[in-house]
């Protein structure tokens, strides 16, 4: 019986960062390099469906079953804090240092989701969404995964935050650490696509891949409040021109750009809505076909 799936794939040296990074964002729960030059990367999926979908965005990939899965959690030996900015992400297992310099300190067990915090795609996600002025505002974390920056607006001032991913483990993840950080009445973790939202967002956030950024590209900038922000993360710095000229279509300008190890987030705003869909007008915790509405009556 396998346990579990892993991508091959074979890069020359001076690719290997960005690939292994390309793969933790496709989903990896954990990955080895071996060799020198070319570097072999050996990257653990919990399932075949990921791993095949994961191999068809890298040329030259390839997938096998495995037996042991001892090594999706060997990464918790190498994990640290991640400051950014006033916040501090810090590994559940670990103790807290005394002198971290941090105002917020948001405690992450990710589990077998992605969301350390401390991959450079959450980094830049995370400082562009502390930047925002989200005081009340209402906000969507799109592919929450572990709940990393659904919490973290909570903590700049968000009244609510409806997290999604279509793992439903993610959703399990992203709930218990919530409430782990003293904020699960106010995160809201559910399974619905981005295109099934009845309702408007103040703030919008999504930390995926260019790839699937542009796939969703109108469902996103619809579900932003004529006004609005999006925060997306999880392009490299090569993709961040189709990204903000995908969104300009839709009626969105370009606030700020920033950049990590090769990774870059946006910020931009929502300008007319009749360049993508009317103002869909629903008033918050009214509207019974509203998926925020559903989950806000369990809280």
């Amino acid at each position: 019986m396998s346990l579990g799936w892993r991508v091959l794939l074979t890069v020359p040296a001076p690719e290997a960062e960005l690939a292994a990074d390309r793969l933790w964002m496709s989903g990896a729960l954990g990955l080895e390099e071996r060799g020198g030059d070319p570097v072999l990367l050996l990257a653990g999926f919990a399932d075949q469906a990921s791993a095949v979908a994961a191999a068809a965005a890298e040329p030259g990939a390839s997938v096998e079953s495995v037996d042991d899965d001892s090594w999706a959690d060997a990464w918790r030996a190498f994990a640290k804090p991640t400051l950014v900015g006033d916040v501090l992400v810090q590994p559940a297992w670990l103790p807290v240092a005394s002198d971290h310099g941090a105002r917020v300190v948001i405690t992450i067990e990710p589990g077998r989701v992605f969301g350390s915090g401390s991959h450079a795609s959450t980094v830049l996600a995370l400082g562009a969404l502390w930047d925002e002025p989200l005081d009340g505002a209402f906000v969507l974390d799109v592919g929450t995964g572990s709940g990393v920056l659904a919490i973290a607006a909570v903590h700049r001032g968000a009244a609510r935050v409806l997290a999604t991913d279509i793992d439903p483990v993610a959703l399990e993840v992203c709930t218990a650490n919530a409430e782990r950080n003293g904020v699960g009445s106010r995160v809201v973790a559910v399974a619905d696509e981005v295109s099934a939202f009845a309702t408007t967002f103040d703030t919008v956030v999504a930390n995926m891949l260019a790839v699937t950024l542009r796939e969703l590209v109108r469902d996103l900038v619809a579900v932003v409040v004529p006004g609005g922000s999006l925060v997306l993360s999880g392009m490299l710095d090569a993709q961040v021109d189709d990204v903000i000229e995908a969104f300009a279509e839709t009626g969105c300008s370009l606030r700020s750009v920033r950049h990590l190890d090769g990774w870059a987030a946006v910020v931009l705003d929502r300008d007319d809505p009749d360049d993508i869909a009317d103002d869909l007008g629903v008033d918050w915790f009214t509207d019974a076909d509203n998926p925020w509405t559903r989950a806000a009556d369990d809280v």
